[in-house]
């Protein structure tokens, strides 16, 4: 989610945090360390983040993440919309 106007998280630069991520992953396994691993390395694109940030609505906001994800790990097999087996 995105908070404008930022949230005080006592981070370590002193700046407000306006892009927060909560992250739902099996409790077994390492899912959570994979997407974590992720978001920090598509979150050091300046210009990602402010995409992010003025991202219209959910949808939007979620599609500049699939697309920043295709382009950063372009040999990962993909789901097709639609498909669902």
């Amino acid at each position: 989610m995105t908070v404008p106007e930022g949230a005080d998280y006592e981070v370590l630069d002193d700046e407000p945090s306006n892009l927060l991520f909560m992250i739902a992953a099996p409790n077994d396994g390492d899912v959570h360390l994979e997407v974590l691993s992720r978001l920090m390395t598509i979150l050091m694109d300046e210009d990602f983040r402010e995409r992010l940030l003025h991202a219209k609505d959910k949808d939007e906001f979620l599609k500049i993440i699939d697309e920043m994800e295709k382009e950063k790990y372009p040999d990962e097999p993909r789901e097709e919309a639609g498909n669902s087996h």
